[in-house]
Formats: structure tokens, sequence, C-alpha cells
């Protein structure tokens, strides 16, 4: 399960699905704490930390250490890797990596089309991987048409090329195969290499998709979980997307079949 602890990031980038931006809002303790106990309920034992750019909130560090010693949960960090001359965040990334057994990767994600920061980036990777850091120079198979990419050229070019749908479409699908919440975790996390996890945003609201800006299905502190669970259970996309008019038109025999499911 995908965990947005903020919505701020210092790049901008065209295609950013999350319009992140440098006055990004920040997730508190509490909608963290009920976020990890969301993803007890639904059976998820893995965990991402998402963002934005997730160095930058200020409770970076002590989210990633209550991950690894009050709730034991694995799990990983997605970022852009703009810290590289930040010595208090590569610290503190070098002790997660020395000495937090359930920190299972720090992932430095960047691309040359889309990422501003990409040059300097890219020539640090010897150094990120001196702190453990795995550094990717990311191939975006599936362009979202979300957030500021719905005003990007090269984007759009990308989400009407592409074969894959929108995330939101799997979790939905995996939803309506399971008898209950655990098992839905298990599902996702068994084929986590194909769609992505469902995610807390940085105000509490859960999302079958990797974007805020989504349609929710609750708030993990305002709603109750089995509600949350209902509601994903009986989830239909919004259809706001290029790649649900994709899904819709494709006659591919599997894509028929998931469409009868979700009754579209």
């Amino acid at each position: 399960m995908l965990i947005m602890i903020t919505n701020k990031c210092n790049e901008g980038c065209p295609h950013c699905m999350e319009c992140s931006n440098p006055n990004g809002g920040m997730m508190d303790a509490k909608t963290f704490d009920r976020a990890i106990r969301f993803s007890d309920f639904i059976g998820c034992t893995t965990v991402t930390v998402s963002g934005g750019e997730p160095t930058l909130h200020p409770q970076f560090y002590d989210f990633c250490k209550q991950l690894n010693f009050k709730y034991k949960k694995n799990f990983s960090i997605c970022t852009n890797g703009t810290w590289y001359n930040n010595q208090k965040i590569a610290d503190v990334i070098k002790t997660m990596k020395e000495k937090f057994e359930h920190c299972i990767g720090i992932q430095v994600y960047s691309n040359k089309s889309f990422y501003r920061s990409y040059e300097e980036v890219s020539k640090r990777a010897s150094f990120f991987k001196s702190l453990g850091c795995v550094f990717e120079e990311m191939q975006i198979r599936a362009m979202k048409d979300l957030g500021r990419a719905k005003d990007c050229e090269e984007a759009q070019k990308m989400v009407e090329a592409s074969p894959y749908f929108q995330s939101c479409l799997n979790a939905c699908l995996a939803a309506r195969q399971v008898r209950h919440p655990k098992q839905y975790g298990f599902m996702l996390e068994y084929t986590a290499h194909q769609f992505c996890h469902p995610m807390v945003d940085f105000k509490g609201n859960v999302h079958l998709s990797e974007s805020w800006l989504c349609p929710s299905a609750g708030n993990v502190r305002e709603t109750h979980f089995a509600d949350i669970w209902n509601n994903i259970v009986t989830f239909k996309p919004c259809g706001g997307c290029k790649n649900f008019k994709h899904f819709l038109e494709s006659q591919r025999l599997d894509i028929i079949a998931a469409r009868k499911i979700l009754e579209l």
C-alpha cells in the first residue's frame, strides 16, 4: 500500500499526476498511524512511503522509525534524490539502511524526459549506491492522464500510446474477487509487479489509484475501516481519464471480461 506523507515537492515536473509543488500539504502523525492501521486491516504487510518528495516531510525519519520499531512493517521509500547535497538526509538514509531491518528498499527515481533534476541527480548514482539506495532511470510505461500530465503535450502522447490502463481499474477488480479485506492485501502484494496498491494521501483519504486527485473510498481518520472496505468493493472508476476511455474501447478478451465484472 502507498502512503503519501506529503504533496510537497521541489521539482514541479510537467507530468506529475499529483500536481505536487513547493507548498504541498503534509500528513500529520495521527493520520499516519491510522494509515498503518488501515494497511493491517486490508492485510498489506508492506507499505511504500511516497509523496511529493517524502524526505521533505519534517517527520520523515520519525515515520520510518515507527514503521521499523513500533509497527514492524516492511517498507520502502520512493524519492527523487534531490537531497543529494543534504548531509542530514544522507545520514538519515544511511542509518535506515544500516539499522532498520524492515527497510527493504530506497528507490531513487528519475527520468530524462520529465524530471527537471535528472542531469544532477543521475550524476550521483554512485553516491546513492554508497548509501544503500537503488538509483533507477525510470522507464515510464503507463503514463497517467492525471494532474499536470493533462496539460503536458509529451505526456499526452505517452497516454495515447500506452497499452496499459489506470491502476484503479485493477484495484477495483481485485476487490470484486475476494471475500475478506485481508485477502485483498494478499492479492495486491502477490501481484504488486502488475499494478499499484491503494494509496492513503496526506489528508487520510483512501484512493484506488496513485493520485490523490482521484475519487476517494473514505478517510482513515473519519470513516470506519469496514465502511471504507465496502466502498472499495462497490467502487466504480469515475471515467475522467483517457486511460479509462481506452479501457472501454479495448477488444481484448480479458478486458471485455473485466468490464463485465465491473459492470461497465
